[in-house]
This record gives structure tokens, sequence and C-alpha cells, in this order.
């Protein structure tokens, strides 16, 4: 998602190091979705970092009164806290990764749950074929000759 892009390297790219961790802490989570794009974030971040390159005070201002913005000012603008809904997408990433966790835990459960029924399975066959092993055993001891015969 774009957004989320956005609020990535606004974050990435940040003073704060609260925020920059958290980016990083939630890039190394999306980084193994096959939808997100590295180069996207490279590219975003790129621009903000160009975005506070600028020098206000290199760049002619008309006057205090023209509706026109400063380059700086509309990319500060653009480049401004996260809203709303960007916390919303901090929030649904989150809920993602614990999806995806939980998903991970219920495939090892159910790799087990596999593997003792397969070794139930196991040792049913070894309990029947001891099982018939005894009784052949138990028929030879009470009739001998039966087995003799046959031979």
């Amino acid at each position: 998602d774009p957004r989320l892009i956005s609020l990535l390297s606004y974050a990435l790219t940040s003073d704060d190091r609260d925020k920059v961790q958290i980016a990083l802490h939630l890039v190394s989570i999306a980084a193994k979705l096959p939808d997100f794009s590295i180069i996207m974030l490279g590219d975003s971040m790129a621009a903000n970092n160009s975005c506070k390159a600028v020098d206000i005070t290199s760049l002619p201002l008309k006057s205090a009164t023209s509706p026109c913005v400063s380059p700086s000012r509309a990319c500060h603008a653009a480049v401004s806290k996260p809203s709303v809904m960007d916390m919303d997408l901090l929030g649904l990433t989150d809920k993602m990764h614990n999806v995806q966790t939980r998903e991970n835990q219920l495939k090892d459960l159910l790799e087990a749950k596999a593997m003792a029924l397969s070794q139930a399975d196991r040792l049913i066959s070894q309990y029947r074929f001891r099982k018939t092993q005894s009784e052949a055993q138990v028929k030879f001891k009470i009739c001998p000759n039966t087995k003799r015969s046959h031979a």
C-alpha cells in the first residue's frame, strides 16, 4: 500500500529515534510480504531527504500575503505528521503481523498433530502385528499337531 510506504519513509527519515525504531521494525515485518516494494520505500525516502535538504532561506518568497506556497513548505506539508489513516495502517500492520504469527503457530500445531497421528497409526500397526503373532503362538501351543501337519 503506497500510504504505508509514505508513512514508513516519513518515520525512517525522522529525527525522532522512537519513530525510526518502530519504522525499522515494521519494515522488517513488511519486507517478508510478497507485495512490499522496497524500491518504492527507497524512492520515497530519497524524496523526503531532498525535501529536508531544501534550504528555506535560499528560496525567494513573493510576499507574506502571497497565496503561493514555497516548494519547501509544500514538500513538508506532503511529508508532515502521520494522519489518523496512517495510524490506522500501523494498527492494521500490527494486526497483520499478529495474524501471521498465529497462522505460523497453527501450522506448527497442525504439523505436530499430523506427526502424532502418524506415530499412533504406526503403534496400532505394531500392536496388531504382535497380537496376531501372540494368537498364532497360543494356537500353536494349544494344538501343536495341527501346525506340524501343515508343514
